[in-house]
């Protein structure tokens, strides 16, 4: 009797186990059954936010469900990224993400996720910062009359960046410290309140990507004065890169990557993946890109990966040879 009994159990355990399993694989092969959310860590009207908005208005078509996107704005980025990885890893929360994943654990407090707590689905494209003023103001000049203002009055001309280590503040960091150049960095909670804070003259200069100023460019509100990219912007081509100024070490990219929750499953990944990239060349987002000043250059999830792989390694020696810690600012 005991030996039937222990045998009816396991049989009972394996029939239980298979249909786990069944209801996996059917879940699985049904996803996505609902919206899905995108959770942008930064305010309304910046790069990442613009970005992510164009993105999944397009995605939706080739996901089959809806997805809503929603600001979880603080400390520079790390609420919106620590709400991400701390998520369920079933593809229903994703993020748009940035270097700032690899380095946020070395250089701010508190922080609990490192680039390993993200999956990559896809490389969405890699952005420059624009160092930009108001027009009429004093500061609509060419950058080296800038410089000299700066060098002779050291910590007088301010510059607001939009959040704590972006691309943007490791170009200011190389300004100051490889080129000796002692602006006074201030710093807003994202890329739009960077850019009011210069058009309502609160900071002589701003970082900014250019999805976040080319309307007011056009409008003639906003002036850029220098790119911190390897070649002028299609977008504003009368701008030199600071490597035409003599600066070429303030040349930093911002890669932007959607990505899940670690642990996601392979099937499902794939589903994100294969939506996305669709996304990402339908000729229709190509052009929304173009005229909101995004550049545009997806990659697989597998290239996504190698590029933070390599970007690991490279702020790696950054922040040695920067002696950087926990709290350091540019």
């Amino acid at each position: 009797m005991r030996r039937l009994h222990f045998g009816i159990l396991g049989s009972a355990f394996a029939v239980i186990a298979l249909l786990l399993g069944m209801q996996g694989s059917a879940s699985a092969a049904d996803f996505p059954n609902h919206p899905v959310t995108l959770i942008v860590q930064y305010p309304a009207g910046g790069g990442i936010d613009i970005t992510s908005r164009l993105l999944a208005k397009y995605a939706e078509k080739y996901l089959g469900q809806k997805i809503i996107v929603v600001n979880v704005v603080g400390g520079g980025g790390v609420v919106g990224n620590t709400r991400v990885a701390s998520s369920k890893p079933d593809g229903y929360t994703l993020g748009l993400e940035i270097p700032a994943i690899i380095t946020d654990k070395s250089l701010l407090p508190d922080v609990s996720y490192t680039a390993e707590s993200f999956d990559p689905i896809v490389l969405v494209n890699t952005d420059y910062g624009v160092l930009s003023a108001k027009s009429g103001s004093d500061f609509e000049r060419p950058f080296k009359a800038t410089e000299a203002q700066a060098k002779s009055h050291p910590h007088t001309v301010t510059i607001g960046e939009s959040g704590l280590w972006t691309s943007n503040d490791w170009s200011l960091l190389a300004l100051k410290q490889v080129y000796n150049i002692p602006f006074q960095r201030v710093e807003f909670q994202g890329g739009a309140p960077a850019l009011r804070a210069v058009m309502a003259g609160t900071v002589n200069l701003a970082f900014n990507y250019p999805a976040e100023i080319i309307d007011y460019v056009k409008a003639g509100t906003v002036k850029p004065i220098a790119v911190a990219a390897p070649k002028r912007l299609t977008s504003f081509p009368d701008t030199p890169t600071f490597k035409e100024l003599g600066l070429p070490s303030a040349q930093f990219a911002l890669w932007r990557i959607l990505v899940a929750p670690h642990g996601i499953s392979a099937d499902v990944q794939k589903v994100l993946e294969t939506a996305f990239v669709k996304a990402l060349n339908d000729p229709e987002l190509k052009a929304d890109y173009a005229k909101a000043g995004l550049p545009w250059g997806p990659g697989s999830a597998q290239q996504a990966l190698a590029l933070i792989r390599s970007d690991e390694g490279t702020y790696k020696t950054f922040i040695e040879h920067y002696k950087l810690h926990p709290g350091s600012t540019p």
